[in-house]
């Protein structure tokens, strides 16, 4: 997957990913450089092979990075294998699951939120890849650190029932529930949290296999969140 500006390249160090590839602005290796852009050159330069580094100017650079200013330094590192679903979901109290969420720059925060909101991890049905660029961009880094899965067709499906036999009940998020996160909480609480897509959320496929579904509580006349904010707020509920 592709890395870009140097928080990523940090992050990804600091899970022992070690980057394949790697193409520098000149800018960065500059005498005038930060302390910050030097260290970190210093550092790839120890763990990466000497060939895969490249040198390129800041107008190329520009190019590459679409006008993005994460830092002028972008590169390729194997995306993380995640250790075995059932294995972590034995010992799990909260899990996320996105199902058919399209936006790869929400589906990376959506990473970005399980890792801070407490879940043992992040189950994707369907939607957009985990480990597209935007994708990497909008986690932050918490791609390193927290386990994604991702399921399509038939695999989607199987993912729930996984879940459930875990022991986790599957809770939805929708807006016509007549429970709240709250007293959903008090029936079941290890529990996955599942929202649906940017435009119509749930799917009634995937709602009908769910244990129940749930609100968060908005004012009269406004009927949603993004997919990114309800999961904020489903999963501090959760915690709490």
């Amino acid at each position: 997957m592709v890395l870009e500006g140097l928080r990523l390249f940090e992050r990804a160090l600091a899970a022992n990913a070690t980057p394949t590839t790697v193409v520098v602005g000149e800018s960065l290796l500059a005498p005038t450089a930060s302390q910050r852009a030097a260290s970190l050159v210093a550092r790839l330069r120890g763990v990466v092979q000497p060939s895969a580094i490249h040198a390129t100017s800041d107008a190329r650079m520009r190019e590459l990075c679409e006008g993005r200013t994460f830092g002028d330094i972008v590169g390729l590192v194997s995306a993380p294998r995640p250790p075995a679903l059932d294995t972590v979901l034995a010992d799990a109290t909260t899990v996320l699951v996105a199902a058919d969420v399209l936006n790869p720059g929400n589906v990376g925060a959506l990473v970005r939120s399980a890792h801070a909101g407490g879940a043992a991890g992040l189950v994707i049905l369907g939607g957009a890849d985990p480990h597209h660029g935007q994708a990497v961009r909008a986690s932050m880094g918490s791609v390193f650190r927290v386990p994604v899965w991702r399921f399509v067709g038939v695999d989607a499906v199987a993912a729930i029932g996984r879940i459930h036999a875990a022991g986790l009940a599957t809770v939805g998020l929708t807006t016509t529930a007549d429970a709240t996160l709250r007293h959903a909480h008090e029936q079941a609480p290890r529990a996955a949290l599942v929202v649906g897509g940017e435009a119509f959320g749930l799917k009634p496929s995937v709602a009908e296999l769910l244990s129940r579904c749930a609100r968060i509580p908005m004012p009269a006349g406004v009927d949603s969140l993004s997919v990114n904010a309800a999961a904020a707020v489903a999963l501090y509920e959760w915690t709490r």
